[in-house]
This record gives C-alpha cells, sequence and structure tokens, in this order.
C-alpha cells in the first residue's frame, strides 16, 4: 500500500514537471505582459520582424505637446516609464527610400488612453489602410494629379495603372495597381490617396 502511494506521488511529480517544462514563459512568446508603471510593447515590420529604432512617442492627452519619447531594442521592444496623466502611444519608423527620407506612422493594436499605471501597445507597419486615428488618414502616400491645359475628359473614362519598378519602401515587391475614378483610393478628382509607397 505504502509502495503504491509513493508511486503515484512519483508519477503525479513526474506529471507536474513535464507540464512546468512545455509552458512558454512571457519571454518565450511574442506576447509582452503588462509591467505595472510602464508602457511596454512590440514593434513589428510588413513581414512580422522586429524593427529596431522605431521611435515612440507618449502622447498626454490632456496637456498640449506634452509628451515622453523612446526607441525600440533590437528585439523591436520599448519600456518607457509612464508619468501621472492621461496617455496615447504612437510609434515611428524613418526610411530612406529612393533618396528622399520618409517618416511612417506605424498600426496600434489599442488605441485606448491609459494612466501612469501603464499598458501594453504592440505597432505594426502597414503599408495602406486607414489610420485608427483620423478617418482621412492612410498608412499609403498621396498622389497628386495635374491635368494638362485642354484636357477635359471625363475622369470617369479614365483608368490609371500603378506598376512598382522595384521594391516597396518596406523590401517587398509590391503589386500593380488598376485604378478607376470612384474607386476607394481615386474619390477627388486631382488626388490618390493610400498609395503602397
Amino acid at each position: 500500500m505504502e509502495t503504491t502511494i509513493k508511486n503515484k506521488a512519483i508519477g503525479l511529480c513526474l506529471v507536474m514537471i513535464m507540464l512546468l517544462a512545455c509552458t512558454k514563459s512571457a519571454e518565450d512568446t511574442d506576447e509582452l505582459s503588462e509591467e505595472k508603471g510602464y508602457a511596454t510593447g512590440k514593434v513589428t515590420d510588413t513581414q512580422g520582424k522586429p524593427i529596431q529604432g522605431a521611435r515612440i512617442l507618449l502622447d498626454n492627452t490632456i496637456l498640449y505637446a506634452s509628451y515622453i519619447h523612446g526607441t525600440t531594442d533590437r528585439d523591436g521592444v520599448y519600456k518607457i516609464k509612464a508619468q501621472p496623466g492621461s496617455w496615447r502611444t504612437f510609434a515611428y519608423v524613418d526610411k530612406t527610400y529612393n533618396g528622399q527620407k520618409y517618416t511612417m506612422e506605424l498600426f496600434p493594436d489599442k488605441t485606448d488612453a491609459y494612466n501612469e499605471e501603464g499598458a501594453v501597445r504592440n505597432f505594426s507597419w502597414k503599408l495602406e489602410g486607414t489610420m485608427p486615428w483620423e478617418a482621412e488618414n492612410y498608412y499609403g502616400g498621396f498622389v497628386m494629379l495635374r491635368g494638362a491645359d485642354g484636357f477635359y475628359e471625363d475622369e470617369k473614362d479614365i483608368e490609371l495603372v500603378f506598376t512598382p519598378l522595384g521594391p516597396l519602401i518596406d523590401g517587398s515587391a509590391g503589386r500593380t495597381l488598376t485604378i478607376r475614378y470612384g474607386e476607394d483610393k481615386w474619390q477627388n478628382r486631382y488626388e490618390l490617396q493610400d498609395i503602397p509607397i
């Protein structure tokens, strides 16, 4: 009887050890756990890889032009001490592409404000789509059209084709875009919006 209890206890201990060995810690996953008093998060590119050196901005929602700045480490992770008040987090990546410098705003997984207790806000790089902060702003670029003198054709009869000549700003291959007036990307006669750079 005593041997049976010992065997069961040993078996139970072995099962517990195996279960503990199989569990993942927060460090083993892409999920960051909330750390009291800090704004933390991870920033990834369009392929899901970490972005080192992304600029992080904690913006006070009550006091005008009251910011806290930080950057991501080589793992794309940031940790900034939250101060008393109400804060929102923004993230940006600076890229030089075809000789021109671009500052790209990154997409947040959450947009709600938080206080000095801190919060986790992860960001990803999107090449197109509507920004959650303002319905009029887009992650893609803006194209201004100019008509030639004497050109008065109906824009409804025009189709524009954008073909990438090389990799896009994030290094991806891109795709050919065929756009007609009235579609999401072309609502105004002289402006196209949300074109991947």
